[in-house]
């Protein structure tokens, strides 16, 4: 097995229904194609194969009130789920247990999709539109952002064991976009030990802290925004200006200055940054500024935030290396791309030869349909868990490998050489047991040494203890020998 890294694409033509691709990655081959979906930006969520069962894709259709499930183990819908209303976007937690919905009327929907499909929460978020979900890393928090310009963050926990009678409060309100909200993107860590990052139409890019509910620096820009991303490492964020020109700016968070490397921003409310509006050549990469030539639809990361991921409204995903912002290939896809997902290729995908594993396959991951009516008693609920049979092989095992293939793949992954991942020589290895072999040779012969010394001590110490005891014995007895014949 190797690590392949692929890019998962939704499209939304302007006549017919859309479709679900799967390319690779490296060289745009097809490897997958689900038809029937047709889902709009920010609708399409991904869990993938991990703890031993099969990934799934879900996808919010456009144009009624019904979610498709996708397993990667079949081409066709795996369940269809009608919902209470049309969704206008979708977020699944990292650990693929929950999933939330936003809806046009400012609601957000909470299911326990995976476990049972029980509606956990329903409640009026927000006054407008509902344009953008996001879970935290650790899955404690959600952030919703709005048309009517507020962002809000909400207590899961909370949530799921709120009661009926009363509209959750949000954790905390974030208030200073002045128009409407078009994204949201949590940064890795654990909640509130973790920052957010907030695109509007009022041309701006925001940084906020959790764990001290403030802003920390806006990023002004010449265009409204429609896409915001967050490389992994915390140093980059790329934006996307509404256009047909299809600009894609830069936002540096860290700057180099003399022989030492300072953050930038962060002197609260009124630390504005502007960008793009300087006199520079707008195709030098050290402008921070891509202009992709046609109009951006959707933006994204690969895992290792070293590829630039942009979809058009042409039906491309044009690939960009991050550091030097040049265009090192296009997937084409037909039609207008709504969601770009990049992640690994799943070993249970249909089609190919990683499905079947040694003795078993991976089982497809068990996923009830989502309820249209808020669960009042849990008690008695049928909860659908696949466990693994005693005393045989798990699914999971079957997808794991050893540790060195795993290091050569993810260098491969890094577009780096295998000689650069540390591998130790098995000589080397032979020399270091040989000589943790004589080290312990060496200890044994001290330890027999400082025992024979311990044992020759302790039987002088026993021979001048019996020494001195017979001494006085045979003084006792010629004094009592002495006194004997004085009596007499």
């Amino acid at each position: 097995m190797s690590l392949h890294e692929s890019v998962l694409c939704s499209t939304l033509p302007s006549q017919g229904t859309g479709t679900l691709t799967l390319h690779d990655l490296q060289t745009g081959t097809p490897l997958a194609l689900f038809k029937h979906t047709s889902s709009s930006s920010r609708c399409v969520a991904v869990i993938p194969t991990r703890a031993g069962l099969g990934g799934v894709a879900i996808a919010a259709q456009v144009d009624k009130a019904v979610l498709n499930v996708y397993s990667f183990q079949k081409d066709q819908v795996l369940l269809k789920c009608v919902l209470p209303e049309r969704l206008a976007c979708t977020a699944v937690d990292k650990r693929g247990l929950l999933c939330a919905g936003g809806t046009a009327q400012g609601r957000i929907y909470l299911w326990e999709k995976l476990a049972s499909g029980a509606l956990c929460n329903v409640w009026d978020a927000h006054y407008r539109q509902v344009t953008t979900l996001a879970f935290s890393h650790d899955g404690d928090a959600l952030v919703s952002g709005s048309d009517d310009a507020g962002i809000s963050v909400w207590s899961v926990s909370r949530l799921l064991d709120g009661d009926a009678q009363n509209t959750p409060v949000p954790l905390l309100n974030f208030s200073d976009h002045t128009l409407p909200i078009t994204d949201v993107v949590v940064g890795i860590g654990r909640f509130p030990s973790c920052r957010l990052v907030s695109a509007s139409v009022d041309c701006s890019v925001k940084l906020w802290d959790f764990s001290t509910n403030t802003l920390l620096t806006t990023f002004l820009l010449p265009r409204p925004i429609s896409h915001v991303v967050f490389d992994a490492t915390e140093r980059l964020i790329f934006a996307v200006a509404n256009g047909p020109e299809g600009d894609i700016y830069q936002v540096n968070l860290l700057r180099r200055r003399d022989d030492h490397v300072e953050a930038v921003g962060g002197a609260g409310v009124n630390d504005i940054i502007r960008l793009g509006m300087e006199n520079k050549n707008e195709q030098d990469p050290a402008s921070g500024k891509i202009s992709v030539g046609e109009e951006v639809t959707v933006l994204s990361l690969s895992l290792t935030s070293s590829l630039l991921l942009a979809g058009t409204v042409a039906g491309f995903v044009h690939v960009y290396d991050v550091h030097s912002h040049q265009r090192l290939r296009s997937i084409s896809v037909g039609a207008k791309i709504t969601n770009v997902y990049a992640m690994l290729r799943p070993p249970d995908l249909f089609g190919h030869t990683s499905l079947v594993a040694r003795e078993g396959s991976i089982p497809v991951r068990p996923i009830a349909p989502l309820q249209r009516t808020r669960a009042t008693e849990w008690e008695g609920k049928e909860v659908g868990v696949l466990l693994a049979p005693f005393g045989k092989e798990t699914a999971e095992s079957l997808i794991n490998y050893p540790s060195d293939e795993l290091q050569r793949d993810f260098a491969l992954l890094l577009h780096t050489s295998p000689s650069n991942v540390r591998e130790e020589p098995a000589t080397a290895t032979n020399a270091r047991v040989a000589e943790l072999e004589a080290e312990i040779s060496h200890l044994r012969g001290q330890l027999g040494r400082a025992k024979g010394v311990n044992d020759a001590m302790w039987e002088a110490m026993v021979r001048k203890v019996v020494a001195q005891e017979k001494e006085k014995n045979n003084a006792d007895e010629g004094r009592i020998k002495k006194k004997g014949k004085k009596d007499h």
